[in-house]
């Protein structure tokens, strides 16, 4: 029980600091979206994972589709060094707009994430870049490809005997290269909880939120979503 309660302590002080956070970068314009993915991974050698995952987004408050993502992954995992990983992805992305798909985009990133592990609590931190190629047949972009540098950190819990693994990640996103913009434009803050159905099936439920900020029209966003897993 003093387990579960330090869970509950943790979780509160997570919240707080949450909802601080809105309160502290608020924006002038809302929205509300939300998350729909399935994932598919296949290990080979113990160190070496491929993914395949597919993802739906809405906004406008649920009332539109945002974009759909393909995306193929590669990650390698040292024997030697269990707790780094290198990644490789890509992305082909289909922005809407009012339902109709106005535009399609590929993006290629890659990442450094590293996991540090204490009693139950897994401490992630994950660096990221990454390169969206736009269509420049629509319009002529100020900056094509766009690059962007995220760094996340994360705290999550195994919560003993249960196959309940409640977490906490906060995003930091910067663009680069670019003429106008090359500071933190962008705040990302998202609870959840995985559930392992069993060793080949896992659920995700979050709640995410969004704040941009350094911005000339800045879009603040909550959005909830759910996420599938299945290991082959």
């Amino acid at each position: 029980m003093k387990t579960v309660d330090k869970l509950k302590k943790l979780i509160l002080l997570i919240f707080a600091f949450y909802v601080c956070g809105n309160t502290t970068f608020a924006a002038t314009d809302q929205d509300a979206e939300t998350l729909w993915g399935a994932e598919i991974t296949k290990k080979f050698k113990k160190s070496l994972e491929l993914s395949l995952e597919e993802e739906l987004r809405t906004k406008d408050f649920i009332n539109e589709i945002d974009r759909l993502s393909t995306s193929f992954g590669v990650t390698y995992n040292h024997p030697d060094f269990k707790d780094l990983k290198v990644s490789v992805n890509y992305n082909f992305l289909n922005y809407f707009e009012n339902n109709y798909i106005e535009e399609n985009r590929h993006r290629v990133s890659a990442h450094l994430q590293y996991k540090y592990s204490f009693g139950g609590f897994d401490f992630s931190l994950r660096t990221r870049f990454q390169a969206t190629f736009r269509d420049e047949t629509l319009g002529n972009y100020k900056v094509n490809p766009k690059y962007i540098w995220k760094n996340r950190i994360g705290v999550a819990y195994k919560i003993y005997g249960t196959p309940y693994e409640p977490y906490f990640n906060l995003e930091v996103s910067n663009p680069v290269a670019h003429p106008d913009e090359n500071q933190i434009n962008r705040l990302r803050y998202k609870l959840g909880c995985e559930y392992r159905v069993n060793k080949k099936n896992a659920l995700d439920l979050f709640v995410r939120y969004t704040q941009d900020i350094n911005q000339k029209e800045p879009m603040n966003s909550i959005g909830v979503g759910i996420g599938y897993r299945f290991k082959l």
